[in-house]
């Protein structure tokens, strides 16, 4: 333990000097401790021996004993003498002086009793009227310039205060604190908690009187894109280039909590796709919880490094990004929780993944939206090349709203050359499960800073495992549902009238740009043990495997002979409408599809066939009645004989 005299420890009061020797042999406790008996008063440890002397003791200057806290203010003036000078109170224990006030050791730390003002105002040091170097030496040692603002010392000595005494909670009571000014960047800094080592560290809390009750601002800029941060775990990170080798990245562990209070940065007004500020909210380390903060008006509100986290009722909103994960740490990310959380009206994205970031995540009724994207994959920068790695793992959305979004659900920045052009995706989700979920999209929050991505609902390079649920309004956005280059293992298990209702205005399922050879399934489920309703449902009649599937008004149809339905794919497995299941596959590439002949014939584009319901034959042309798609192969072999049809154009409309 430090010999810093505010965390000198006082062990209690005991009955007699005997006592205390038995309880705490002074060859144990070293030369830092100090305790109160009734036969000898105050008396302080040599590191042999208890003595009543504290020069003796080579220990902590000490003012005596006061019934009260309030006896020793009077008796012995906070401003008249020095700071870390220690008392014993019959009310609250052990006490330190500030040089501002006497604060309990060990107990809560009471910010106003640093200095702290809180109204609003600006007071930079130089308004105490003495040098740096007093105020150093009898109120805030770690200021470095009299531009500093007090409110700001003041929290940030009740933090150093709370960490040499083994920790403690730093009480901000309800006001609005001044934390920064165009000379000073005012970063507050958690301090570690448990080391990778296992060295037990003080568990510092900050809580205030309310979310929007106890402000912290700061209303001057700095930095540059979010590289410097008004509050870390940890010191700010530095550079990016070798982010895994200390703070937050090197698996450092900052147990403790946040609650009850709000932070505001330099500019609370949004432009979409335009950044607002440079300084960044809360730079976020692993195992420190968070509850009931409103954080608004930063370049990335929370940025977040580290693992097994929970955040409850928090409120992000007018920032560049919301949420920000820029890199994982050496091995400490996944298993966070966000519980009733809102991100919303960024100028970019609700929830943005750096090109080496990672989310592993549960999202339990939250909101992310009024903003272009609701995640967002950042471009390759600061020096780096796209990682190729999952950013989006293990995650679950349960009951969440991606509600008016400008340009995308999900959206990849990699996608765009660097004036706009078509780029290459970079954005990968795995194992992901969504469900009873809402998405909805609003041009007005558009994103139109280049010729962003955002016409499609999802855009990504790769989709693996990817369950929807119950999901309401599963619709497209401008031009079609998805632009990806791989799925694996998507599959929708909801009512997709609403969907394909707006696939029939002429959108897209899939970019047909991109030759998508992975099937996207939709499974239906209306068993006697199980309805979820029969708003969309397969007909009676029997559909074989790879029979072609339409849409008629809501419901999945075998081919017909007779008229043109729009097309929407074909069936993956035999009838299983019996056993309460229907699965279609519906995307771009190549479908299997049953045929008529063996082998397509003439120019290989395909139409409905007028003689069995779910097979296709050859067409004379791409205008000929009821056209499919086109043949790019054929499985002759096969009974039914079936074609490989690239469906026309991807898009999910009639002949």
């Amino acid at each position: 333990m430090s010999q810093n005299p505010t965390s000198v420890p006082f062990l209690g009061k005991f009955s007699s000097l005997a006592a205390l020797t038995a309880a705490h042999p002074p060859a144990l406790v070293g030369k830092i401790a100090f305790a109160l008996t009734s036969d000898q008063g105050l008396v302080y440890a040599n590191g042999t021996q208890w003595v009543t002397s504290p020069s003796a003791a080579n220990s902590v200057p000490n003012a005596g004993s006061f019934n009260t806290i309030a006896a020793l203010r009077t008796a012995k003036p906070a401003a008249s003498n020095t700071a870390g000078l220690q008392a014993y109170t019959s009310d609250l224990g052990a006490a330190v002086n500030t040089g501002i006030g006497w604060v309990p050791l060990g107990l809560t730390y009471n910010v106003q009793a640093f200095g702290a003002v809180g109204d609003g105002t600006a007071r930079p040091l130089s308004t105490l009227g003495l040098t740096l170097g007093v105020i150093q030496g009898l109120l805030y040692p770690s200021a470095l310039s009299l531009t500093e603002e007090i409110d700001y010392n003041a929290v940030r000595r009740a933090i150093e205060v709370a960490t040499a005494a083994g920790g403690g909670t730093v009480y901000i009571p309800k006001g609005i604190y001044i934390m920064n000014n165009a000379s000073s960047q005012g970063n507050i800094q958690l301090p570690v908690n448990f080391l990778t080592t296992g060295t037990p560290g003080g568990q510092v809390n900050i809580k205030g009187d309310g979310a929007n009750a106890t402000i912290l601002k700061w209303p001057s800029d700095s930095g540059a894109n979010g590289s410097l941060f008004a509050m870390s775990c940890g010191p700010q990170a530095s550079s990016f280039a070798t982010p895994l080798t200390g703070g937050r990245y090197g698996n450092n562990q900052y147990f403790g909590y946040l609650e009850d209070f709000g932070m505001v940065g330099p500019n609370l007004t949004i432009v979409k796709g335009t950044v607002n500020a440079n300084l960044s909210g809360l730079a976020w380390g692993a195992r420190r919880f968070m509850n009931r903060v409103h954080i608004m008006g930063f370049y990335a509100g929370l940025d977040i490094v580290g693992d097994w986290t929970s955040f409850k009722d928090v409120v992000v909103e007018n920032c560049f990004y919301d949420l920000y994960f820029p890199w994982k740490s050496a091995s400490l990310y996944g298993d966070l929780l966000f519980s009733k959380c809102s991100f919303g009206n960024s100028a970019r994205a609700a929830c943005c993944i750096g090109t080496r970031g990672y989310m592993g995540a549960k999202f339990e009724g939250c909101y992310l939206g009024t903003s272009p994207y609701a995640f967002l994959n950042e471009a390759a920068t600061q020096g780096t090349t796209a990682d190729s790695s999952t950013h989006v793992t293990s995650t679950q959305f349960e009951k969440c709203l991606f509600e008016n979004l400008g340009n995308s659900f999900i959206g990849d920045d990699n996608a765009q050359a660097a004036t706009g052009g078509a780029g290459t995706r970079n954005f990968r989700w795995q194992q992901v499960d969504m469900s009873s979920c809402y998405w909805s999209f609003n041009s007005g929050q558009r994103d139109t800073t280049q010729s962003r991505n955002g016409n499609y609902a999802i855009v990504a390079a790769s989709l693996k495992t990817f369950t929807v649920r119950g999901f309401t309004n599963f619709i497209p956005a401008d031009i079609g549902l998805f632009q990806t280059d791989a799925v694996q293992g998507f599959q929708i298990y909801t009512d997709m009238t609403a969907m394909f209702s707006a696939l029939q205005g002429g959108k897209y399922f899939c970019d047909p740009t991109i030759a998508l050879n992975n099937a996207i399934t939709f499974e239906w489920e209306d068993s006697l043990t199980a309805r979820k309703g029969n708003a969309w449902r397969s007909n009676t009649a029997t559909i074989n495997q790879w029979d072609l599937l339409e849409f008629l008004g809501n419901r999945c149809v075998q081919g017909t002979t007779t008229i043109s339905n729009p097309v929407l794919g074909a069936a993956m497995h035999s009838s299983l409408v019996t056993a309460g299941a229907f699965v279609l596959v519906c995307h771009t590439g190549s479908v299997t599809i049953n045929a008529e002949e063996a082998t397509p014939t003439g120019t290989k584009w395909v139409k409905r066939s007028t003689v069995t319901a779910g097979r296709v034959v050859s067409a004379t042309g791409p205008t000929d009645t009821q056209v499919v798609g086109y043949a790019n192969g054929a499985n002759a072999g096969a009974t039914p004989p079936n074609y490989n049809v690239l469906l026309s154009r991807g898009q999910i409309v009639g002949a």
